[in-house]
């Protein structure tokens, strides 16, 4: 059973609202299209990813935009600036925002951030220094020159080819000095 929309906090709701908007589609259609199958508290019923929204309802805490990525795309238009106002997400530890288009993603205000996805965008700037929990990073296929994640101690795979990057800063020490290092880097 997929949690009503009217259960989610105030932000949260907000932001399926801005969904709905850009997409030009009622907000109930867009949150069945984000949560398929998903109950409260748990992944899909065959196992998949997908949204999710923490036990009480309130919250989302797995935000998976696959589901509306084209049509994003198809009514912003090539030549929009694109960006996601996630900041009010409090709960959101996953993210995969990949193939949007985007032109900014701001995670600065995502403190229980775990797994960020958001390869093939247009970023050119990444900020992860308030996402010291970050372990799964795939910003592939970008246009970043700088990748600065010496605050990302928890980091364990990172993908971030076809970026063009001139300076990329990696943990480094500071897993070392925890016992853990990165598992994967592509």
């Amino acid at each position: 059973m997929r949690p009503a929309l009217q259960t989610l906090s105030s932000a949260d709701r907000g932001f399926v609202t801005w969904l709905a908007t850009m997409l030009r589609e009622p907000v109930d259609d867009v949150w069945a299209r984000l949560t398929p199958g998903v109950s409260s508290g748990g992944p899909t019923p065959d196992g998949e990813s997908g949204t999710r929204v923490t036990t009480d309802g309130e919250l989302i805490e797995v935000l998976d935009l696959a589901p509306i990525g084209p049509r994003l795309r198809f009514v912003a238009g090539a030549n929009r600036k694109l960006s996601l106002p996630i900041a009010g997400l409090d709960a959101l530890a996953e993210l995969d925002c990949s193939g949007l288009d985007l032109d900014v993603l701001d995670v600065r205000l995502l403190p229980r951030l775990r797994a960020l996805r958001c390869a093939d965008n247009r970023l050119r700037e990444l900020d992860l220094s308030a996402s010291p929990n970050l372990e799964v990073l795939d910003c592939a296929r970008n246009q970043l020159m700088v990748l600065d994640l010496r605050h990302n101690t928890a980091l364990r795979e990172l993908g971030c080819a076809e970026n063009g990057l001139a300076l990329l800063v990696l943990p480094g020490a500071h897993a070392e000095a925890a016992g853990e290092a990165l598992e994967s880097i592509e």
